[in-house]
């Protein structure tokens, strides 16, 4: 069928019947996931305005401190569908408010820009901060680099794993689907390390892929076991299809088949099933600075080529399902990768550690008999076990000493009362 718009040069005709066949068959489920985020008045994409779903509470910013200590998982979002399809579907599971910073974050102290909202929530005994970075990108102004620079320097948090979370454009739509979710192991630059001529250009080596699952073989592990069924503790808990595999990842917003499979190849790439614009300055921060576990999990909106889909249209299609046909992919291929997302969560496939748990938990077994102990030998204590809880290259270590007096003071509002004879300082257990 003609589409609504004029034909383009080298435009790939099967991504547009891809792409209009999947809408066709998907029609309602399209409608569904993007009336859940969007103001269903709101008709066209210059007016589109955020549904209001009453999901959120609003809290300080000493609550948010005190509450990041409990932090084990850090989410990334670059994109509003991203963010508000994980948030409302999470609320919707577990129906209590999510907890929003009031005025968000300003991640630049010297310097105001475009601030990063921060949500904390809950997920199967998962404490949960999720960022949503004002820019897509890993090099942006507040973009995943910048957020997880935040993440580390940040005296109060202290997570396992930081999460790249969202959408994504696949490769080959003959052999995958719209809403197939990726897990990367292995990320591919196609704009770090470039080395350009006269002729062409490429990435200088491949020392520049990272592999993400080095960092941390037993997740990954854990992670092929629920997506193969190996491990399903949780049958009624379903997800869409995900495969785990090496993605391409930098700055460009690729719409230009030819760019996409020139990426490809001039990035040294093997077997690449997706590309996205995020993993890479996650990853780098994480592995070469933070030494936190990280993932990618995204879904595929479209196919680097067409992006603008609206643009090629079949005109007998729904009209309903028209406007802003873009925005509606993106919101149903987020809920896809939210499915495989939660069902992570359930398996338990993470570690739920926290560092103030962690540290209470040693506190009261070493402790709670006695019923008392002085500052300075519980101050002592505390840095004797971050020491020889946690490697010595981490940051946890290292801040020990101003971490020590953090946690001190988040235990008495829960375990400890402060008491003071004849000028020495002591807890006793409440």
């Amino acid at each position: 069928m003609a589409p609504t718009k004029k034909k383009e040069v080298n435009i790939p005709q099967d991504v547009i019947l891809n792409v209009n066949t999947f809408i066709r068959e998907n029609s309602d489920v399209l409608i569904e996931h993007y009336y859940s985020v969007i103001n269903e008045e709101s008709e066209s994409k210059e007016m589109k305005l955020a549904k209001n779903n009453n999901i959120y509470k609003y809290i300080e910013l000493s609550d948010y401190n005190a509450k990041l200590l409990r932090v084990s998982i850090v989410i990334l979002t670059a994109n509003f569908f991203e963010c508000e399809i994980l948030n409302y579907n999470i609320f919707k599971c577990n129906k209590t408010k999510i907890e929003k910073l009031k005025d968000g974050i300003n991640i630049f102290p010297q310097k105001e820009f475009r601030r990063t909202d921060a949500y904390l929530m809950n997920i199967n005994g998962y404490s949960i901060l999720h960022l949503h970075a004002p820019e897509t990108g890993s090099n942006t102004p507040c973009g995943s680099t910048d957020l997880v620079r935040y993440v580390t320097n940040n005296k109060f948090l202290y997570p396992s794993y930081i999460i790249s979370f969202g959408i994504c454009y696949g490769i080959n739509p003959k052999k995958q689907k719209l809403g197939n979710t990726i897990i990367a192991n292995r990320i591919y630059p196609c704009s770090i390390g470039i080395k350009i001529n006269d002729n062409s250009w490429q990435i200088k080596h491949d020392e520049y892929i990272l592999n993400l699952q080095e960092k941390d073989t037993k997740l990954y592990y854990n992670i092929q076991n629920v997506i193969s069924g190996i491990q399903n503790n949780t049958p009624n808990v379903t997800f869409h299809k995900v495969d785990i595999g090496n993605m391409l990842t930098g700055e460009a917003v690729v719409s230009n088949e030819r760019f996409k499979i020139e990426s490809i190849e001039k990035a040294h790439g093997c077997k690449i099933l997706g590309g996205e614009m995020e993993g890479y300055g996650m990853a780098k921060e994480c592995i070469y600075y933070s030494n936190i576990s990280c993932l990618i999990i995204k879904a595929i909106c479209d196919w680097g080529a067409c992006k603008n889909i609206d643009d090629y249209l079949d005109p007998d299609l729904p009209e309903k399902t028209k406007i802003d046909c873009k925005g509606k992919i993106q919101a149903y291929t987020a809920y896809c990768a939210y499915t495989v997302l939660n069902k992570l969560f359930q398996e338990k496939v993470f570690s739920s550690n926290n560092i103030l748990e962690t540290v209470e938990k040693d506190i009261i077994n070493n402790y709670y008999d006695n019923g008392y102990i002085q500052h300075k030998a519980l101050k002592r204590h505390i840095i004797k076990f971050l020491e020889q809880k946690f490697s010595k290259e981490s940051l946890i270590v290292q801040n020990s000493n101003v971490l020590s007096d953090l946690l001190i003071e988040k235990c008495l509002s829960s375990h400890l009362e402060k008491c003071i004879e004849e000028n020495i300082i002591g807890y006793m257990f409440k």
